[in-house]
């Protein structure tokens, strides 16, 4: 009877986070998780093990999956629904034990071990008020579970529309090095001629290095918004590195831009 009352009595203790584990936890983790798999699969979409593009609907599946803030949303919410629970029963009988002494005893030892029980009694409408309490901070953490799932989205589509158009760029700008190093190489070898001037070799060879320059910066913006993009899905770098990113659903709206503009 004892052990059992013990048992009941027994609270939850909250840890420390481990903060080496929980980067070894997410620099391991890949787009190819099983768990993940079966998650996308739950919600419509299939992306195979070892093929498919991850666009922008897999990859806010994948942060609503890893992500540690929904994380710690869900956690607590689930600690809020274990308040509830626990508000909705009656308090636990603890159990006292405690030494005394009996100044009477003879021929044995004076010391002896007491025991109480203690049966808490509430007062009327206690428990309904308790349990009131509880209910509201079950809704209240279900709506900021939602509020992060929502917040969790935006940084993902944002994260993922920088690096479209820093990708975008550079290539743009790799065509246009390319072009203007033609153009160098060429007002180059008409100088050497006679048939240019030195100031237009100059002026060609100024704009390559510009283009160079903002080629340059355009790559280090891109590293950039690939790290921002597996810090918004919840993984590491190179977990993003091993997949084919599609970004489709911004070049859809690039096209549909394109069109209006022509319409005018």
């Amino acid at each position: 009877m004892v052990t059992l009352l013990l048992q009941s009595c027994v609270t939850y203790e909250a840890k420390p986070l481990d903060t080496t584990q929980s980067l070894a936890s997410v620099e391991g983790r890949t787009l190819n998780d099983s768990g993940l798999q079966e998650f996308l699969s739950a919600h419509g979409s299939e992306i195979g093990a070892h093929a498919g593009k991850w666009g922008l609907p897999e990859l806010t599946l994948a942060a609503l999956y890893f992500h540690p803030d929904l994380a710690a949303a869900r956690a607590e919410q689930n600690a809020a629904e274990a308040s509830l629970k626990q508000a909705e029963e009656r308090p636990n009988p603890s159990v006292n034990l405690s030494p005394g002494y009996n100044a009477t005893s003879t021929g044995i030892s004076p010391w002896i071990l007491t025991t109480a029980l203690d049966f808490p009694l509430e007062l009327h409408g206690k428990r309904s008020l308790r349990r009131k309490g509880a209910e509201q901070s079950v809704e209240a953490s279900r709506w900021r579970l939602a509020e992060t799932g929502w917040q969790t989205r935006q940084h993902l589509r944002e994260s993922m529309l920088t690096l479209y158009a820093a990708e975008r760029t550079r290539d743009l700008l790799v065509d246009q090095e390319t072009l203007q190093a033609e153009i160098a190489a060429l007002l180059e070898g008409k100088r050497k001629a006679g048939e240019s001037s030195a100031f237009e070799a100059s002026l060609a060879r100024l704009g390559l290095s510009q283009t160079r320059l903002a080629l340059h910066e355009t790559e280090r913006r891109a590293a950039v918004a690939r790290v921002r993009l597996a810090e918004a899905v919840g993984v590491s770098s190179a977990a993003l590195d091993a997949v084919r990113l599609d970004f489709t659903a911004f070049e859809k709206r690039d096209t549909q831009l394109d069109q209006a503009e022509a319409r005018r």
